[in-house]
């Protein structure tokens, strides 16, 4: 599953852009917050002044048509089990996310963990995928 600042590299064109474009194809999904926090990006970057109007607006439709090509994955399916799992082994939400939706974040990395959760000892085990 990618993480949200994979979608943000790409759409933002940070540095190492292209590279977020070959994982995008390789792991096609993504939690639904992942549009809403790569959208609050955008945002960010208009309002710095880094990006025009327009250009925000030009980003969040490209946000948009990758949307389309993505499969994007319901968080209320996963919340009840995700919160539980972080209260007992006092991990981040997102790393206790059911291990068949392993994410994949902006370093190229693939959270993996014990169990059917992410995360070690309340710490996320980065395996590379490259």
């Amino acid at each position: 599953m990618l993480d949200a600042s994979i979608i943000a590299k790409l759409i933002m064109r940070e540095e190492d852009y292209r590279r977020a474009a070959e994982q995008i194809e390789a792991h096609g999904e993504t939690m639904d917050l992942a549009l809403i926090e790569v959208s609050n990006v955008i945002l960010k970057y208009y309002k710095r002044g880094e990006l025009s109007l327009q250009e925000a607006r030009e980003r969040f439709k490209e946000l948009q048509e990758l949307s389309k090509t993505l499969k994007i994955l319901r968080s209320r399916e996963f919340l009840e089990q995700a919160f539980e799992t972080a209260l007992e082994r006092s991990d981040d939400l997102r790393l206790s996310i059911p291990r068949r939706f392993r994410y994949v974040n902006h370093g190229g990395c693939q959270t993996g963990g014990r169990g059917e959760a992410y995360g070690e000892a309340g710490n996320p085990n980065l395996t590379s995928i490259s």
